[in-house]
């Protein structure tokens, strides 16, 4: 499964959290999300489980080059998962 962020922009209260984050994710590829506090890596991962606090307001999430929203999203990632005890 390969995910696409592109020109992502999401608001919580009228306050922008994200201003267009792009990344891709390649099938296969493992990532680490750095940075201080603050720098929004807990809101990128609520954004793409679908929180409902934060809206999208600009910006494209694509998995399998499929556009989603937040709920497919997350029910996607979940039902793709396998679970490895080793």
């Amino acid at each position: 499964m390969s995910l696409e962020v592109s020109h992502l922009t999401v608001q919580v209260e009228n306050k922008t959290l994200l201003d267009d984050v792009s990344f891709e994710l390649k099938k296969g590829e493992i990532i680490g999300l750095m940075g201080p506090n603050g720098s929004g890596k807990s809101t990128l991962a609520l954004t793409l489980m679908g929180h409902p606090r934060y809206q999208i307001i600009s910006g494209e999430i694509l998995i399998d080059k499929i556009a989603y929203n937040t709920r497919r999203i997350a029910m996607t990632i979940t039902s793709s998962m396998r679970v490895n005890p080793f």
